[in-house]
């Protein structure tokens, strides 16, 4: 329950900062396939659906300083050959960043937020992250994000550090080029493995409308467990996403408007 009405309070304080421009932000839905090496389920087929949603609202609270609260809802679909009945997953997390940014330079703030992993039991955790921009050219961005988040459920704690670099090139008004990186690191008190992850993935994201944009991507993971093989991943993915308060280029709005998270949870289960 603390945990619960600290999220709210951060994302009430970034929805309610006092400011004399009105809010800007973005609110998407995607769906990612992910598909496993097949010989990790003895050859038997499985099919894992992701279905996303994702919401942000932000404040100019003056001196270059924004406040923002934010969203993610995932439902994870599971179904596999033989299997007697699908198996789901809903993860989601409520909470908020602050960042200071100028739109010639970059951005450096800091978010946190309240996540939560439902499978049939819940676990719960708080995350918190430092992260970073430069707004390198008019047509080129990188950074990066690392966040902590502590877990407890089910009679058990985990610790999670996610680290996420990326760059972006903007090919034209309307287009967007970026390549991603990413590597967890999960402490689980009941087990003497850890859960470790990395990955890359490219994704375009184009403008169809002056604020709707359509964003396509692939990308490969894998999952070290410590109980053998390493699992292999890779996923497909599109996504909607609709601007709200900015105008401009693809590039102008992206250094405009509200972050995404640097992550959803922190946890390899898999790409939270």
């Amino acid at each position: 329950m603390n945990k619960a009405l600290l999220a709210a309070g951060v994302s009430l304080l970034a929805l309610t900062g006092a400011a004399a421009a009105g809010p800007v932000g973005n609110v998407s839905a995607g769906y990612t396939y992910l598909d496993f090496n097949e010989d990790l389920f003895g050859g038997k087929s499985l099919n894992w659906n992701q279905f996303n949603l994702n919401g942000s609202a932000g404040y100019d609270v003056g001196s270059n300083w924004m406040v923002q609260g934010d969203f993610s809802f995932r439902s994870d679909k599971l179904s596999a050959d033989g299997a007697p009945e699908d198996f789901g997953i809903d993860t989601w997390r409520a909470g908020g960043q602050a960042f200071w940014r100028d739109p010639s330079q970059g951005l450096a703030g800091f978010e946190l937020a309240y996540t939560s992993i439902d499978a049939g039991f819940s676990i719960d955790g708080v995350l918190i992250g430092l992260r970073g921009e430069v707004f390198a050219s008019d047509s080129f961005t990188y950074g990066a994000a690392i966040s902590y988040n502590a877990f407890e459920g089910k009679g058990a704690e985990f610790d999670a550090w996610t680290g996420t670099a990326f760059a972006t090139y903007y090919a034209g008004p309307k287009t967007a080029l970026s390549l991603r990186l990413n590597g967890s690191d999960t402490e689980i008190d009941v087990s003497s493995n850890n859960l470790s992850t990395w990955g890359v993935g490219g994704d375009v994201e184009y403008l169809l409308d002056s604020n709707l944009s359509l964003t396509g991507g692939l990308s490969y993971a894998t999952l070290d467990g410590g109980f053998g093989d390493d699992i292999d991943m890779f996923s497909f993915s599109a996504k909607l996403k609709v601007y709200f308060g900015t105008e401009g280029t693809l590039a102008q709005q992206h250094r405009t408007t509200t972050l995404e998270p640097g992550t959803l949870t922190g946890l390899p289960l898999p790409l939270l």
